[in-house]
């Protein structure tokens, strides 16, 4: 949980209007129906600033009980003037709801198809609490502030200005009376503008931290329990949660405070009104129609400007979630495509690395001239100490990273000449920790190759040892898959992952720690499958228990970033050296730990 806060990015501007351009923008492909929600939105302004000249005229033409016609025409205008607000607020609601669905699930599908773009090596960085707090809620609240809380920012704005030309048009020394009030809640607004901004800002950062600590604490929730750490994780949550508290309830102070002095401004407005419109009214000079007028239109008009205060807080928290999220949405790939990128095409499987330097984060270098030529079909198998720079090899090849400098070849042209895509599919990988997705075990292996028949699923899963357990199950290859893989045990999981890489059927097979998760019987059926399906394919094997590269045609060992010893079994087993050791060292263990 503490690496979650290596990753936020402070901000600092008190408006940003290159962030509000990118927002904004978001309605570029609904501008036409926003705009005509602009324009319901006007005429909806103008039906609320006509109920009080309605009740005005209907008071100076004289209600009596002898002239009840004026009452009836009254009535009649109020009574339409309702039916057309009403349509005008169900127009309104249905436009934005439509509005804010498509534009909250455009920047989510958005978000999300740039996740799949980003590097590994982000993703190795960035806890996936923050990522999931983006995604979730800050998109949430971006979709939502630019259309409800746009449009009723244009709504308060349209009814103030409205509002202002009838009362200057009505009375204009009563008008300027309001008026003068103006720039005191704008003076108001921008004094606690700085406050509310930097308090947004922080609840934001601590959510992210608080999703971060729940996804943590759920998915290693197994390991917690089993060291008995549950009361240190749950002080460190109760830390973030205490941070979270006081941060939004200093945000909840300053609102407390911001809009009812915004209130207070609008109730001073209408004393003075009704104050001096009083005395005019005993003096002669203001009809009481007006007066009863003024008075309305005072309080619709701070009306408006309390609910401009609430937008405007609300643009500050707006602005803090969408800082965040479109630095991520501008994270930049750092592994990309040349522009002058092919397809690979049938990929050639010689592999070389030549003269490799790599580093994590420019850190010490993990591989330092590097290299190693692999023959077409040969079994390379890659062993030594955690650290060594094993996995860093294939992920190199996979081209999940670059190298700093040197490069990987195959075929003798630079992977980097081939589009990332078309060179991925030509691999085929197995992990050590197997991950399915949710569905059936048919749509597991599938995703291999999507393409391919319920035979070939089959013809895959026997050639793995993986067709007899799934049988037995009642639903077979239909069985659905739950989180965490169930109801597949460990070595089940890791032979649906192999069944799913033989589907594809790679020209560059990589197997990275996967038999050390599985039991002895399941790791003898993972055996016996490699024979034939690494037969006459260029293979890279890493692994700790020796037992599953005895075959190999080579072994290399990897000992800080450099080739320490490379031959066969028998050959490295007479050199007597490091793999000797590990070998010598690893069967003494065994009997200890049957």
């Amino acid at each position: 949980m503490l690496a979650q806060r290596n990753v936020e990015t402070e901000f600092h501007k008190r408006f940003d209007a290159g962030v509000w351009r990118k927002v904004f923008r978001l309605l570029h492909p609904y501008r036409g129906r926003y705009l005509l929600l602009v324009c319901v939105i006007g005429l909806l302004a103008g039906v609320e600033v006509s109920f009080p000249l309605v009740v005005r005229y209907a008071i100076d033409r004289g209600i009596t009980p002898c002239n009840t016609g004026q009452l009836c025409i009254a009535t009649a205008e109020y009574l339409g003037l309702i039916i057309l607000q009403t349509a005008l607020v169900c127009a309104f609601i249905a436009g934005c709801g439509r509005i804010g669905t498509r534009v909250m699930s455009d920047l989510r599908r958005r978000t999300f198809h740039h996740l799949q773009e980003l590097s590994i090596s982000y993703f190795d960085r960035t806890p996936v609490g923050w990522i999931m707090s983006r995604i979730l809620s800050d998109s949430q609240r971006i979709g939502e502030t630019i259309t409800w809380g746009a449009v009723d920012f244009a709504w308060g704005i349209i009814m103030m200005v409205l509002i202002a030309g009838a009362m200057l048009v009505v009375h204009w020394q009563l008008g300027c009376t309001v008026l003068v009030l103006l720039p005191v809640i704008l003076l108001i607004s921008v004094r606690f503008q700085k406050w509310i901004l930097q308090m947004y800002r922080r609840i934001r950062r601590l959510n992210s931290e608080i999703t971060a600590g729940f996804n943590e604490g759920l998915t290693g929730l197994r390991v917690i329990k089993s060291l008995c750490r549950e009361s240190p994780v749950i002080g460190e949550f109760e830390e973030l949660t205490g941070n979270m508290y006081r941060a939004s309830f200093h945000s909840a102070l300053l609102s407390s405070i911001y809009l009812p002095v915004v209130h207070v401004i609008g109730a001073l407005g209408s004393a003075m009104v009704l104050g001096l419109g009083g005395g005019g009214v005993i003096a002669g000079s203001i009809s009481l129609g007006t007066l009863v007028a003024f008075v309305s239109y005072t309080r619709r008009f701070f009306d408006p400007a309390n609910e401009i205060a609430r937008v405007f807080g609300q643009l500050q928290e707006t602005q803090a979630s969408a800082e965040r999220l479109f630095s991520l949405l501008e994270t930049r790939p750092e592994v990309t495509n040349r522009i002058d990128a092919r397809p690979a095409g049938e990929l050639a499987d010689r592999v070389a690395f030549l003269n490799v330097s790599f580093s994590y984060c420019g850190r010490h270098h993990v591989l330092e001239n590097f290299s190693l030529e692999v023959q077409p079909g040969e079994t390379i198998a890659l062993v030594g100490p955690t650290g060594g720079g094993k996995t860093t090899i294939v992920n190199l090849l996979m081209r999940f990273h670059d190298p700093d400098s040197g490069s990987v070849r195959i075929g003798g042209t630079d992977i980097r000449d081939f589009t990332i895509q078309s060179l991925r599919s030509r691999m085929g990988i197995v992990l050590q920790a197997p991950y399915l997705f949710s569905g059936s075990i048919r749509e597991n292996i599938r995703y291999g190759n999507l393409e391919a028949s319920d035979e070939a699923i089959m013809k895959a899963a026997g050639r793995v040892g993986a067709h007899g357990f799934i049988m037995a199950f009642p639903e077979g290859y239909d069985t659905r898959i739950r989180e965490n893989g169930e109801p597949l045990s460990t070595g089940q999981k890791q032979l649906v992952s192999f069944a799913r890489a033989v589907l594809a059927d790679p020209v560059i097979f990589i197997m990275d720690e996967a038999t050390s998760s599985v039991d002895t019987e399941t790791e003898y059926q993972i055996q016996t499958a490699m024979e034939t399906l690494l037969r006459g394919r260029t293979s890279f094997i890493i692994a700790h228990r020796l037992t599953t590269i005895r075959r190999a045609d080579r072994i290399v060992v990897i000992e800080k970033g450099r080739i320490a010893e490379c031959g066969t079994h028998l050959a490295l087993l007479r050199l007597r050296g490091q793999y000797a050791r590990l070998v010598h060292q690893q069967f003494a263990d065994a009997p200890a730990t049957g």
